[in-house]
């Protein structure tokens, strides 16, 4: 136990967090009290460092007057807790007038152990009126308090009688530790959540930029079909060009090729018909034009494309 005054602390005694019952610690802590002329001063009940979880934020200046209440509004963006299960206090760390900024310290426990901690030291029969976390200076006086219902900020250790003089009850490992390892493996399961989201967001990006390539390709194809003459306006255009001497046995379509085989008394003459329609483009003989026996008309086999500009479209 240790008497606070305004800059530090002094030790004022000690006894063994694990006595017996809870009857011989509270009568230790109630002689200790009394030896030290202190038992009507205020009390703080301080946990050990290992038992909070702490985080620096840099907040506008002008939040520095309703800082409690930005701060419970913020504790589950900034700490793997609920914030209707962690108690938690801050300090105003630093202050940036130009940047008209403040840099601000909060302090997390887990509500159930600052309740438990509370328990005890009522058990012991001390009422705190301010529950604090240790530092570096285990002598040192408050800084925070974590049960204050406006915040508990630097001025975390009430004025009596125009002093700062209080007893403060240090628990250290007394008190149930925070199982900080279960808090880290939230936390980490939280950015494995968070990784696994991004990845499945970057697949998404990509199934949908093969949708659109695809949705285009269909759409090119399917503008391709409309603007392509039918089969039927193909024998149309044919029947139109091919001199009513010539005669097919066979045709073929296989877009945008097609193919013609026949008789004909000029086989060349037709390179240039079909060459002059709209529709047809590059023709050509597949193979060298006979003339069986002595048939009057030349065989021949010739093939062209389609130029996709039915007979009417042409410009």
């Amino acid at each position: 136990m240790a008497r606070c005054g305004e800059n530090d602390c002094e030790e004022i005694g000690r006894f063994p967090a694990s006595l017996g019952n809870e009857e011989e610690a509270s009568g230790a802590a109630r002689d200790i009290l009394k030896a030290a002329g202190a038992a009507r001063h205020r009390t703080a009940l301080r946990l050990s460092s290992t038992q909070a979880l702490r985080k620096s934020l840099v907040l506008p200046m002008a939040a520095e007057g309703e800082l409690r209440n930005i701060l419970s509004h913020q504790i589950e963006q900034h700490t793997p807790f609920q914030a209707d299960e962690a108690c938690f206090g801050y300090r105003v760390e630093a202050r940036d007038r130009r940047a008209r900024q403040i840099t601000v310290e909060l302090t997390v426990v887990p509500r159930k152990f600052v309740d438990a901690a509370l328990a005890r030291a009522r058990r012991w029969g001390l009422e705190p009126d301010v529950v604090d976390i240790s530092t570096d200076a285990p002598l040192g006086p408050p800084r925070i308090n974590l049960i204050a219902g406006n915040g508990g900020g630097a001025n975390a250790w009430p004025k009596v009688n125009g002093m700062l003089a209080v007893v403060a009850l240090s628990l250290a490992l007394a008190a149930v530790v925070i199982p900080l390892e279960k808090a880290r493996d939230r936390s980490d399961a939280l950015l494995g959540e968070v990784a696994e989201l991004r990845r499945a967001s970057q697949q998404v990006l990509v199934l949908r930029g093969e949708r659109d390539a695809l949705a285009k390709r269909v759409r090119f194809i399917a503008d391709k079909k409309l603007k392509a003459p039918s089969a039927l306006a193909v024998l149309d255009e044919l029947t139109r060009i091919i001199p009513k001497d010539t005669w097919l046995y066979e045709l073929r379509i296989n877009r945008p090729e097609i193919r013609i085989s026949g008789y004909s008394p000029s086989a060349s003459s037709l390179l240039g018909k079909i060459n002059d329609s709209p529709m047809f483009s590059n023709p050509r003989f597949r193979s060298p034009v006979t003339r069986p026996g002595n048939f009057d008309k030349e065989r021949f086999n010739l093939s062209f494309e389609l130029g996709f500009e039915p007979r009417g479209e042409a410009k």
